[in-house]
């Protein structure tokens, strides 16, 4: 077993300025962090550093390669891995510490206002994929790419379509076409109601059918008002909002302070008007109009920040079911809820929120 002072001059170089000469008490790992260290106080500073690159390995190698947590334990894995052995119990406190420290920093991070998505549905999984278009166009899609190297097959002219078929199918695709693009078009993470609303609008046309599905106002739509409403937001038309879209969306809406002064200095500019030119009748009228808006500027606008951030669809959802049915895998069956969901899978989808320095901050 080495002592402290071999691995600390191992893993650290001293650092140095720009002009090349030695910064006292400062030391650069090889993995580029720079810690501090004051002289003849021995390397417990520098070690620990090293130690938590160990004990990040495993955390990583064990998290996002999605392995049992006795991997660490394994007598293959330390054979042939050049990592320093730990136990799982290390590993383990290890982990509900970065958990908590991702914690903080996603709560920092996060605004005010946030929404929740939830994923609810009553529909039972079909086989066949009856419920998506992209199988029927790879198929008609597929079948036009090898026709011209099989139509003068004679051996599979009667498994071919005829062609007089062939027009048909090649208006099928084309329509097809469309729909593939459109349901691509819904996979970007920057597509918002509004988007699909313009979209699902142009593929109406296409086919009277898809209005069953498609429309604003179509039977499986749970929400019709809602949805109307964030497209008009997100469009910026808020002043269309109908009575019943304006119910649908009330608790998103936020009131924006009114303008200081907005009644009294409408007020003032329009007796100003009226001394001046000392009019009467339709520009009393106009006056009292003056003074109705300077009321409705006084009153504030009514904003609905949070309808920006709605998704259209709920993807992002599904692919964290995708990954967390990929990481819930025959090794975690035994593993508490708390313990998969708040430790290996919670720190898997946030990778990017830690690091060694975080496993040397928080263990």
């Amino acid at each position: 077993m080495y002592s402290d002072k071999p691995i600390s001059e191992f893993f650290y170089k001293p650092c140095r300025d720009e002009h090349d000469e030695l910064v006292v008490g400062f030391y650069r790992c090889r993995c580029g962090v720079v810690r501090q260290q004051a002289p003849r106080t021995g390397y417990t500073n520098l070690v620990q550093h090293v130690r938590s690159i160990n004990l990040f390995g495993w955390m990583e190698r064990i998290v996002k390669n999605n392995l049992p947590l006795n991997f660490c334990e394994s007598e293959e894995a330390r054979r042939y891995m050049k990592l320093d052995p730990i136990c799982v119990e290390t590993l383990c406190r290890s982990l509900r510490k970065v958990t908590r420290a991702v914690e903080v920093k996603l709560a920092a991070e996060m605004p005010d206002q946030f929404g929740v998505i939830i994923d609810g549905w009553t529909l039972r999984p079909v086989i066949r994929q009856e419920t998506r278009w992209s199988s029927t166009f790879m198929m008609l899609d597929r079948y036009f790419k090898l026709l011209e190297f099989v139509k003068d097959d004679a051996d599979l002219e009667d498994a071919l379509p005829t062609r007089t078929e062939n027009p048909d199918l090649k208006a099928l695709h084309a329509e097809l076409t469309n729909v593939e693009s459109v349901t691509k078009a819904l996979q970007s993470t920057k597509v918002s109601m509004a988007d699909t609303r313009l979209l699902f609008d142009g593929l109406i046309p296409l086919r009277a059918s898809f209005a069953k599905y498609l429309g604003e106002r179509a039977e499986i739509v749970y929400a019709a008002d809602f949805e109307a409403a964030c497209v008009k937001i997100q469009e910026g038309r808020t002043h269309q909002l109908s009575r019943a879209q304006k119910a649908a969306v009330s608790q998103l809406a936020v009131r924006e302070a009114p303008a200081i002064g907005a009644t009294s200095d409408g007020a003032q500019a329009a007796a100003k008007r009226r001394k001046t030119t000392g009019s009467s009748g339709d520009e009393e009228e106009s006056f009292v109009g003056r003074l109705k808006s300077a009321r409705k500027a006084m009153r504030g606008k009514t904003l609905y920040p949070l309808v920006a951030a709605i998704p259209p669809t709920s993807n992002i959802v599904e692919r964290l079911f995708s990954v967390a049915r990929l990481a819930l895998g025959l090794e975690h069956h035994n593993l508490l809820p708390i313990t998969f969901e708040a430790a290996i899978l919670f720190l898997r989808l946030s990778d990017g929120y830690w690091d060694v320095c975080t496993v040397d901050a928080s263990c």
